[in-house]
């Protein structure tokens, strides 16, 4: 079952009232790293992010939080819809895969995308 937000105009007002203020007043500590941090294979270790805020992170900080935890994989999200692809704000704005998913670091972490073709926009 799947449903279209604009069905739910109240949500989608709250939403556009709630998301701008998460993202300008969350700039550090623990849920913004959560929410905002990006992995990039082209680094070790940690690196400041494109956005701004939180970090970075290369795959060597993927495996050794799974070693550490005794975990195989690790599962994050990625908000990925059209209006990003055309007008990203920085290189992990514009994360658009056809498959909707995207593994990292060796298949040890995956990152799923909100809406890889939405209404056919994203190729």
């Amino acid at each position: 079952m799947s449903c279209d937000l604009p069905m739910f105009p109240t949500l989608v007002s709250q939403l556009q009232v709630l998301l701008p203020q998460i993202e300008t007043k969350l700039t550090t500590g623990l849920l913004c790293d959560l929410l905002w941090s990006d992995p990039d294979k082209d680094i070790t270790g940690w690196s400041e992010n494109d956005r701004g805020v939180s970090f970075t992170f290369g795959p060597d900080v993927v495996s050794r939080f799974l070693q550490k935890h005794d975990m195989d994989l690790i599962c994050r999200a990625h908000q990925a819809s059209w209006p990003l692809k055309r007008f990203p704000r920085s290189k992990a704005d514009s994360q658009v895969v056809e498959d909707g998913y995207e593994f990292f670091a060796k298949r040890q972490l995956v990152t799923l995308f909100s809406a890889p073709n939405y209404c056919g926009e994203v190729s």
